[in-house]
């Protein structure tokens, strides 16, 4: 059986590793261009890869954040959602569109497609995934009907 690549061992903590190397010998005062040269890393990788690491933490203090917001019934939860960059459908970006939907009584076409997309296989827990869907529903007037077809007699 072949060997997947592990990309965090591969790639991510040596980066971290040469990253923090640096910085350490930059703090000593000492010249560090000599380390690049020494392990033949060139520092455009270095530098993205160390830019990815901080994008990636940041993204996760912020799906925190909002997973905290879930239990508060205050529209201020929803506005502190919005405030947050929507790239695509990572967990933070999801989070926030559904803590969008459950604050606000209009979505955007665009939100609402995005909302769609989660519903069907977002990368949040199966909770969240359940809620988006029936926030979708709402949104997009099929609530009532849906609910009729449910709970109609067989």
């Amino acid at each position: 059986m072949k060997k997947k690549l592990n990309i965090v061992r591969g790639w991510v903590w040596p980066g971290l590793i040469f990253l923090l190397v640096g910085v350490v010998l930059a703090t000593l005062g000492t010249d560090w261009p000599w380390l690049l040269a020494a392990t033949g890393i060139s520092p455009l990788v270095v530098y993205p890869v160390g830019f990815a690491l901080a994008w990636r933490f940041r993204r996760s203090r912020v799906a925190a954040i909002l997973l905290g917001l879930f239990d508060s019934r205050a529209p201020a939860a929803g506005k502190a959602a919005r405030r947050v960059k929507r790239i695509g459908y990572g967990r933070a970006d999801s989070m926030a569109l559904i803590l969008i939907a459950k604050h606000t009584d209009r979505l955007s076409e665009k939100e609402l497609q995005d909302l769609g997309v989660i519903a069907s296989g977002g990368r949040v827990s199966a909770v969240l995934q359940a809620q988006a869907g029936w926030l979708y529903l709402k949104h997009a007037g099929r609530l009532e009907h849906t609910l009729a077809v449910i709970f109609a007699d067989p």
